[in-house]
């Protein structure tokens, strides 16, 4: 995406107006009246004051002008008190909230294929990280850009009063900082672009060091030793980024600083000096307000530079927020019509599939129907292509060339949320989140009753693990939110994937991928039967390395390397004796039958 600085800030100060727009306003009018009360006091005020001692004026009109500004002063005072301890931490919780809710709302929207993207990644992690505050810091520093400008402005009316030699010199500070500024921001840009591959190394091995299921890995292998170079690599990539960039961008600053500041803030106090000392155009009155008027340019011109160039770094990350945010999903429906109320089958004609940037294809001539009722079974090797197919029947991913109908209307043409609310899935993994037991089985905010999942648990042959909590269906899960909550074997956490399945049977089509694969066989054996029983009337499509599926399957599918190169049942592929009874025939002879015999 073009570095679009102007859109970049239309589009994020827009969002901020959504969530609240008087955060935006309130928060520029603050920052800026703050500021010029200051400049004024400190200036125009002082300058007053001095010009009528000078003059020998009234101390009660005198007096009366300073009692206005201490009442003002005492007015903003209150204001500022108002906004800062009430407003910003109520706005701080709504605008937090309303970004979160944003963020969510889209990640979930996001292709598939995008999380398949190093560089889409990139941009998702540095899009998220600390993003309340990143929003903040872009209101702060419009604020103060706006704030210190209209301040220099302000001070160059004063200074163009006294003399506009001075004007003209202090005009420098701002033209260096303009010329420096955009040069010292493109090596950041470098520097944040080329750091993100480190960055990624570092949350990897951050993300990995926090998670329960590498716990016992990290504790009792050396694994921890790969990851620990990880680290060090990631931060000895940073470190010669830095040596990189940084020297350069030290070298412009202090420049920039030096010549831009430094000479300016000392030439023009020799002038003012001038003006009082040899032409006696200024007097010691004016003097002392004008070396204050000088003090302040130089900070507010500072200010207003440093304040942009926090600008600029802000847009190095709404350029890649916008990059994140803006993207237009490829899985969209084509006509949003809706699926019938009944399932008369799926149709899969010539079908191929390749992942980005993949010269081979995953998925070659795939061809495949399934009628209403039929149980069946998807049978092959790791990397066969059978969980890539499974994506692109509930739509995860578009074919590259061919077709799937459901219900003899292409599933492009469906409202995809109607077209995937049909399916009820257990994906091979499987996740238990931290919430209780009862929303782990629902999977959404409706709640069933403690009878209907206790028939379901039941079935499933976990009543008494739930029996043993003290909270029933209420029990929280995992301890990642809370002390208490408990840990399922992967077992138990197979068979809670089933009941979320079993607890909404109005589903058309069941797919289960590995759904036993942590269950040792005689609890598969009856978990099976317990699937065949409670959905007899239903489609279901098995996905297992195992031969429990496919052997109570009506028609078998055995993939290799993205293609069908077997089809038929259980008994007629076995008859054919090739590349699915041989791998039958590899499982069987380690399992004995009732006999005790041998299966070869």
């Amino acid at each position: 995406m073009k570095n679009n600085f102007f859109k970049n800030y239309k589009f994020m100060l827009k969002t901020i107006c959504k969530a609240s727009a008087s955060r935006v306003w309130l928060n520029i009018f603050f920052t800026v009246i703050n500021d010029l009360f200051l400049i004024f006091y400190n200036v125009f005020f002082f300058a007053y004051f001095m010009q009528a001692v000078e003059k020998g004026k009234n101390i009660i009109e005198i007096s009366k002008v300073l009692i206005v500004f201490v009442l003002i002063n005492i007015l903003f005072e209150i204001l500022n008190s108002y906004y800062n301890q009430k407003y910003v931490p109520q706005n701080d919780v709504k605008l937090s909230l309303f970004l979160k809710k944003m963020i969510y709302k889209k990640i979930t929207t996001i292709d598939i294929e995008c999380f398949d993207n190093p560089e889409y990644y990139d941009n998702v992690t540095f899009a998220l990280n600390d993003l309340f505050d990143r929003v903040k810091s872009i209101l702060n520093n419009v604020s103060q850009f706006i704030s210190h400008l209209c301040c220099v402005i302000v001070l160059i009316g004063y200074f163009a009063q006294v003399d506009f030699i001075i004007v003209m010199i202090s005009l420098i500070s701002v033209l260096m900082g303009l010329f420096f500024e955009p040069i010292i921001n493109r090596y950041r840009y470098r520097y944040t672009n080329e750091s993100l591959k480190y960055q990624r190394k570092y949350d990897y091995v951050k993300r990995i060091s926090i998670q329960a299921e590498c716990a016992q890995e990290l504790r009792t292998t050396n694994v921890k030793n790969v990851l620990n170079k990880m680290i060090d690599d990631a931060f000895g990539g940073l470190k010669e980024l830095l040596k990189k960039y940084y020297r350069k961008i030290s070298m412009f600053d202090s420049v920039q600083a030096f010549f831009g500041f430094g000479i300016v803030s000392c030439i023009t106090t020799l002038i003012s000096i001038h003006r009082i000392v040899i032409d006696k155009s200024v007097t010691i009155a004016m003097f002392l307000p004008l070396l204050g008027a000088i003090a302040q340019f130089t900070w507010r011109a500072s200010s207003v530079v440093r304040s942009f160039n926090g600008i600029l770094n802000d847009n190095i990350y709404l350029n890649k927020f916008n990059e994140f945010y803006r993207y237009e999903p490829k899985i969209v429906s084509r006509k949003e019509e809706m699926v019938d109320a009944s399932f008369c089958g799926i149709k899969i004609e010539h079908l191929y599939f390749k992942y980005n940037n993949n010269d081979n294809y995953t998925l070659k001539d795939i061809c495949m129907e399934i009628q209403p009722k039929q149980k069946i079974a998807l049978v092959g090797y790791n990397g066969a292509g059978k969980s890539t197919l499974i994506n692109l029947i509930l739509r995860l991913y578009d074919p590259d060339q061919g077709s799937i109908t459901y219900n003899q209307k292409n599933i492009c043409d469906y409202n995809l949320k109607n077209y995937r609310s049909k399916y009820g899935i257990v994906f091979q993994d499987i996740n238990v989140y931290a919430t209780t037991i009862g929303q782990n089985i629902a999977m959404d905010t409706k709640i069933y009753s403690d009878e209907e999942m206790q028939n379901i648990m039941n079935t499933l042959h976990l009543k008494e693990k739930i029996n043993n909590y003290e909270d029933g269906f209420n029990t929280q899960l995992t301890h990642e939110l809370s002390d208490s909550g408990e840990m399922l074997s992967l077992g138990q956490s197979q068979c809670l994937a089933l009941a979320r399945i079993f607890i909404n049977p109005e589903k058309q089509l069941y797919i289960l991928d590995e759904p036993t694969s942590a269950l040792d066989p005689i609890a598969e054996e009856e978990i099976f039967e317990t699937i065949n029983s409670y959905l007899a009337d239903k489609t279901i499509i098995y996905i297992s390395h195992r031969f429990s599926a496919s052997k109570i399957a009506d028609k078998i599918y055995f993939m290799e390397s993205g293609q069908i190169v077997e089809q038929g049942t259980h008994d007629e592929l076995i008859r054919q004796n090739g590349k699915y009874a041989d791998m039958f025939n590899l499982q069987a002879k380690y399992y004995r039958n009732d006999a005790g015999a041998c299966i070869e």
